[in-house]
């Protein structure tokens, strides 16, 4: 199975110090995402929970300003089937966005791969696993037209909200059929540099071998089951 993407679901919110959205996943979800991005007053995030359970930050950036943060959690085999809540908490108030993506296929050991991070609104991330995904999160200052930003790689956005005047939090995803160096990030005509921030993961496909062996196992037990 081909790693793709699943449900997305999103929230924000201004001037707080938590954020909950409900997700529901499907049976076939079996690795999840959640990309946060905040700017105000610099507090870090306390939390990032699915359904009650703590997930794991699998990369960070805080701009150079320190207002501006993004993060990127994980949970492997989330709860599926069912609304389940997404929790953000933070120390103190913030602007936040979140994006939770489902992930159809993902490594079932590991599927977290590469990482990037960086004060500005694109970077390079050099991914390991061919046909695997990359992430990305990102704090788009932009202090002049208020515009919103654009992908500048082909990216699919996800989520682009607007919570305050001139502060943009897109979130989208990149294919990547190839190993090695890929770009993401993002455009806008201008932007205040202390304030962005981006931070990229990759999510790995399930491995080929994984799922050879798998069929073969199944296969051994139809023919053990037959033979008694």
């Amino acid at each position: 199975m081909a790693l793709s993407i699943g449900t997305v679901a999103s929230g924000n919110v201004s001037n707080a110090s938590s954020i909950t959205f409900s997700l529901t996943l499907g049976a076939t979800e079996n690795f999840l995402t959640v990309a946060v991005a905040s700017n105000r007053n610099g507090f870090a995030i306390n939390s990032v929970t699915f359904a009650g359970v703590s997930m794991t930050k699998a990369v960070s950036d805080i701009s150079s300003g320190t207002a501006g943060q993004t993060s990127i959690w994980t949970l492997e085999n989330p709860t599926t089937g069912s609304s389940q809540n997404v929790v953000v908490t933070y120390a103190g108030a913030e602007d936040i966005a979140a994006t939770a993506t489902g992930w159809i296929g993902a490594d079932t050991v590991n599927a977290a791969g590469a990482t990037a991070h960086t004060n500005g609104i694109s970077t390079s991330i050099t991914t390991a696993s061919a046909n695997s995904y990359i992430v990305n999160v990102c704090v788009v200052y932009n202090n002049a037209d208020n515009n919103a930003p654009t992908a500048a790689n082909g990216e699919t956005i996800q989520g682009d909200p607007n919570i305050s005047s001139n502060k943009w939090y897109p979130v989208s995803t990149l294919s990547t059929p190839s190993t090695g160096s890929h770009t993401t990030g993002y455009n806008t005509s201008a932007q205040n540099s202390n304030a962005n921030s981006i931070s990229v993961l990759e999510i790995k496909p399930a491995a080929l071998t994984t799922i050879s062996n798998l069929i073969i196992q199944i296969n051994q037990a139809v023919k053990r089951a037959a033979y008694y």
